[in-house]
């Protein structure tokens, strides 16, 4: 496992051996808890082409609404 970006309290990007990117983000308020998320293709790309304002605004997406990526 590779960490390629990391925000304290926010979220933590990495690719591991195989080559799939991870999205690991702190929710919660009262309770704290962390989602992962492996990319798709389309989202790699976007990274890929956009670098770390991409992956601000998908932590914001999933750290805003959990549900959709549980």
């Amino acid at each position: 496992m590779k960490v390629l970006l990391q925000k304290d309290w926010k979220y933590t990007f990495f690719i591991n051996d195989v080559g799939t990117y991870t999205l690991t983000v702190i929710c919660g308020m009262i309770g704290i808890y962390e989602i992962e998320h492996k990319l798709t293709p389309e989202e790699v790309e976007k990274y890929k082409t956009e670098g770390e304002s991409f992956v601000d605004a998908l932590a914001s997406t999933i750290s805003y609404s959990p549900s959709k990526y549980l």
